[in-house]
């Protein structure tokens, strides 16, 4: 799929591929469907620099230490593992600015209806043309 084109945007993040296939995200945006992403900040990078009027949204976490915490205690890496995804988010904070939206996830609930309360502020008229990809 790499070579032949077939994603939005791709990445490697802590010695694993990511991707999101254009396919769907192309027929959704047809439709005039909103299509939200969960992608990192590379895969970002490479969005921004290929579809003009795309509202990129950053989620922060409360503080560093609540997101060193939620890391640890889900207790699924190794100590090394660990420090890799603490010194990458390091990094991601810290490209925040770069994005229309900083949206602090604490609570899913409540951080579900600021994007929402965010999208439907931002939304142009429905007769608007989804953004060229």
């Amino acid at each position: 799929m790499l070579r032949r084109g077939d994603f939005l945007e791709h990445a490697q993040v802590h010695a694993h591929r990511y991707g999101t296939p254009k396919a769907p995200v192309l027929g959704a945006l047809r439709e005039g469907k909103d299509v939200l992403l969960v992608i990192d900040v590379q895969g970002a990078e490479q969005i921004r620099k290929t579809a003009p009027g795309v509202l990129f949204l950053f989620l922060a976490p409360p503080s560093w230490r609540v997101l060193e915490k939620r890391l640890r205690d889900r207790g699924t890496e190794s100590p090394q593992d660990l420090e890799r995804r603490l010194r990458t988010a390091r990094r991601e904070l810290a490209l925040r600015r770069r994005y229309d939206q900083v949206i602090v996830n604490d609570r899913l609930a409540e951080t579900v209806r600021e994007i929402r309360g965010y999208l439907r502020k931002t939304r142009e008229p429905s007769h608007r043309r989804p953004p060229r990809i």
